[in-house]
């Protein structure tokens, strides 16, 4: 599961630099890879993710909706918290 997860927190960060939105995407990038633990990286990523649905303006839709299914994916990986 872990590793699946880190592959569609990559993909969704390629994504958001495809879409133009680069800062979400860095903001991405630099909380999983400077996060000291993994429960902190996944902690952080919803983070971000949660704030970036609610910037409708600077994101597509699909985008949003595919961010709301990464948060469901990582609360489950973090036991529900």
């Amino acid at each position: 599961m872990a590793d699946d997860l880190w592959g569609q927190l990559s993909a969704f960060a390629g994504r958001l630099r495809v879409e133009g939105v680069l800062g979400w995407a860095d903001e991405l990038d630099d909380v999983t890879r400077y996060a000291s633990t993994g429960s902190e990286a996944l902690m952080g990523a919803r983070w971000v993710l949660t704030r970036l649905v609610s910037a409708e303006a600077e994101t597509t839709a699909s985008s949003r909706e595919a961010a709301r299914g990464l948060i469901a994916d990582l609360t489950d990986a973090l036991g529900g918290s």
